[in-house]
C-alpha cells in the first residue's frame, strides 16, 4: 500500500469520506502509473464524438421532405458544400446545406429532384430510389476500435 491510499485510508476511517475519494485516488495512481490507459481511453472518446456524434448522429438526425427549388455552391473553411432550397408538400420552403463529410447527403442532386430522408434512417430516397451511400461498415469497424479501447483500458484498470 503506498502512502496515498494509506493516508485515505486512514482519512476515510477518521472522517467518514467513504470511498469513492479512495477509489478515485487509486484509478489515478493507475493512469499514472501506465499511461497507455489514458491515451487508449482518449482515442475511444474521439472516435464517439467525431465519428458518432459528429457524424452518424448528425446524419440520423437529418429530416427532409420535398422537391429541390434551388441550390448553389457553397466554400468554408476550405471545404465544399452545396446549399439547397427544399420546397416541402405543403408550399414551405427549408434551407439544407450538404456539406463535404459522410453525416451530409450528395452534394450533386440538380434542381427538381424529390428528396425524401427520414429521421433515424442513414438512408434516403431520391426521385423515389433508394440511396444508401452511408459507408456503414467502416464506421462499425471505427467504433470497434472505440470498444477495444474503453474494454483494454478498463482491464488495465481493474488489475492491481
Amino acid at each position: 500500500m503506498n502512502s496515498l491510499s494509506a493516508a485515505l485510508t486512514y482519512a476515510d476511517s477518521r472522517r467518514g469520506l467513504g470511498t469513492v475519494r479512495r477509489r478515485i485516488a487509486e484509478l489515478q495512481r493507475r493512469i499514472q502509473e501506465r499511461p497507455l490507459i489514458l491515451i487508449a481511453t482518449l482515442v475511444a472518446v474521439w472516435i464517439l464524438w467525431g465519428f458518432g456524434y459528429e457524424t452518424v448522429w448528425a446524419r440520423l438526425t437529418i429530416e427532409i421532405d420535398g422537391t429541390i427549388a434551388a441550390r448553389h455552391e457553397v466554400h468554408a473553411s476550405g471545404r465544399r458544400g452545396t446549399a439547397y432550397v427544399v420546397r416541402t408538400s405543403d408550399g414551405g420552403e427549408r434551407e439544407y446545406v450538404a456539406g463535404a463529410t459522410d453525416a451530409s447527403l450528395s452534394r450533386d442532386m440538380p434542381i427538381g429532384t424529390a428528396i425524401v430522408k427520414r429521421k433515424w434512417h442513414l438512408s434516403y430516397l431520391r426521385d423515389g430510389i433508394p440511396i444508401d451511400d452511408f459507408p456503414i461498415y467502416a464506421y462499425a469497424g471505427t467504433f470497434g476500435l472505440a470498444l477495444v479501447c474503453l474494454l483494454w483500458a478498463g482491464l488495465q484498470l481493474r488489475q492491481h
